[in-house]
């Protein structure tokens, strides 16, 4: 990136630029935000059922065309296959539409009035909400945001990450085509862009969604400011399989993708498999003849093609280097899965082969920490009491999986995961519901994202008292 534009390559060619946007210098974060907080008053004063049509005028206005320039774009910039792109883009319409169709009953005004008063409690807006987006799903992430703190009343200005500027750029300006001005604006940029977005006075409430390292960040250089937060920061998630889960071709097929769709970088997605010590060596086995079977490594803008290349040269290499530090071992044992398409576009672009690790013990960076790539450790346990606590065992807690036959068995197993969200027979974006919360504990945030307490993160209430005594 030079000082103006944000230039992004395609990781799957990376002599191929893909597009540039203009970075937007710190001293302009200052006049966007004032633009959004002198907006903010009127769009507060629209009705719900008037913020709900803005909006979703500007979804019924996106063409056939403009949808698949934007997830094409999405594919070339971030290396994620086609088809992939093209569900999110029509995951982030949903969440929209979902947040339109709650939004005016739960952001209705509530009375009450008996023998002790009459009491009012609206739903009001914080004023202009700054959100800091990541790379590996931007427009689904920018949707969770953007629709809620609107519909609540609030303007909005967002910063994209410049590794995936181009397809979010696009969505924006489709959704501001139908909004009036100021409401919603987005601003490119680094570091220093963040920074400045984070610190100005005028923004209300932050919404983050990234690494905790740039959380405790934001929340040093905020310290001297009173506001809040939601804040999504990704997770280590595991699945757990019980004694009595009997995995058929779909559960396999469910699980691999878990594990490498977006080649591996998604918070969602999942990082560990815990198996019943017995069943282990049958697992791997099928996991990986399944793997072989669904996963093929190529071109992202090929139908065919599941798995594409990481971001960047730079997530490349941290990869490679976790790789050798864990085969440095000789009781690690490390399978790469899957097909490739062409070895000529593998051996150029950003890619990291699939792989399932076995052998590694509990402490390995591997399974500590969350990889953000295609490898995926799978590991034995003797006891239940000993496979939950090597789930719960990390900093993290975002998500988790429990595979078992008996439904009502896993649903109280789930119940001992440390973490937000817990899916029962599935794992990740498959398995969410919109109207169900999403969000973290312990280091993977605060807050949540989705269904109702997706929307009521954007309001405060306030409350209008008349008691009887002063009743007239």
């Amino acid at each position: 990136m030079n000082e103006s534009y944000i230039i992004r390559e395609n990781p799957a060619f990376p002599s191929q630029i893909v597009g540039q946007v203009k970075a937007a210098h710190v001293a302009e974060i200052d006049q966007v935000v004032v633009t959004a907080n002198e907006s903010q008053d009127a769009w507060e004063r629209e009705t719900i059922s008037m913020r709900c049509r803005h909006l979703i005028a500007a979804l019924d206005a996106l063409t056939a065309a403009e949808c698949e320039h934007i997830a094409t774009t999405l594919c070339l910039e971030l290396g994620k296959p086609i088809a992939a792109c093209r569900s999110e883009l029509g995951a982030a319409i949903r969440v929209i539409r979902h947040f339109t169709e709650i939004a005016p009953e739960l952001l209705r005004c509530r009375e009450f009035d008996d023998e002790r008063g009459r009491v009012l409690i609206n739903k009001i807006p914080f004023g202009v909400i700054g959100a800091i987006i990541p790379w590996n799903a931007p427009l689904f992430v920018a949707s969770l945001k953007l629709a809620p703190a609107l519909l609540a009343g609030n303007t909005f200005v967002l910063k994209a990450s410049p590794l995936a500027p181009l397809a979010v750029s696009l969505l924006i300006d489709c959704l501001c085509s139908q909004l009036p001005n100021g409401v919603l604006q987005l601003v490119q940029g680094n570091a220093s862009t963040g920074k400045a977005l984070v610190q100005h006075r005028l923004i209300r409430k932050l919404s983050f969604t990234g690494g905790a390292a740039v959380a405790r960040e934001i929340q040093a250089v905020s310290s001297n400011l009173v506001r809040p937060f939601v804040m999504e920061l990704g997770g280590n998630d595991a699945a757990l399989l019980l004694e009595d889960a009997d995995f058929s071709e779909t559960d396999y097929e469910q699980l691999v993708h878990a594990s490498f769709s977006a080649s591996g970088q998604s918070c969602i997605g999942c990082k560990r498999i815990y198996v019943p010590r017995k069943k282990l060596n049958n697992f791997v086995d099928d996991f990986c003849r399944v793997s072989d079977r669904v996963l093929r490594l190529g071109d992202p803008l090929q139908p065919d093609v599941s798995v594409g290349p990481v971001v960047s040269r730079e997530a490349q290499q941290r990869l490679e280097r976790l790789t050798s530090m864990i085969t440095a071992h000789s009781e690690v044992k490390l399978m790469r899965v899957g097909q490739i398409s062409d070895p000529d576009i593998i051996s150029n672009g950003y890619y990291v082969h699939p792989s399932v690790v076995v052998g590694l013990s509990p402490q390995s960076p591997l399974v500590c920490d969350e990889q953000f790539g295609p490898l995926i450790p799978i590991l034995p346990y003797d006891s239940l009491e000993e496979a939950i606590a090597a789930v719960n065992s990390t900093d993290f807690g975002l998500g988790g999986s429990v595979w078992s036959s008996d439904v009502n068995h896993a649903f109280a197993i789930a119940s001992r995961f440390k973490s937000g969200v817990v899916f029962v027979n599935s794992h990740g974006r498959l398995g969410q519901m919109p109207h169900a919360p999403f969000g973290g504990l312990k280091e993977s945030g605060y807050g949540r994202e989705s269904g109702d307490a997706g929307l009521l993160e954007y309001v405060q209430d306030q409350s209008v008292f008349l008691p009887s005594s002063a009743k007239r």
